[in-house]
């Protein structure tokens, strides 16, 4: 079991940046991902894109909390 160093970037780039840059990178790690992978081919690249997208999602929904209230979510 390895940690995916990526997905983390993702989240961390959609959760504190916005929805779109969370989506673009993600599609963009996820991109690369598949190249060098022998998976199914666009697996990372949807899951990653995703993921993105509902941490710019969250973060932009808990903008407005304070930060003992996100610290848990990271």
């Amino acid at each position: 079991m390895r940690p995916d160093l990526c997905l983390i970037a993702v989240f961390l780039m959609g959760f504190l940046v916005g929805e779109m840059d969370g989506v673009m990178i993600g599609l963009a790690l996820g991109f690369v991902q598949d190249l060098f992978s022998g998976g199914d081919a666009g697996l990372n690249l949807i899951t990653k894109g995703l993921i993105g997208l509902l941490a710019g999602l969250a973060g932009r929904h808990l903008a407005n909390t304070t930060l003992l209230a996100v610290a848990p979510l990271l």
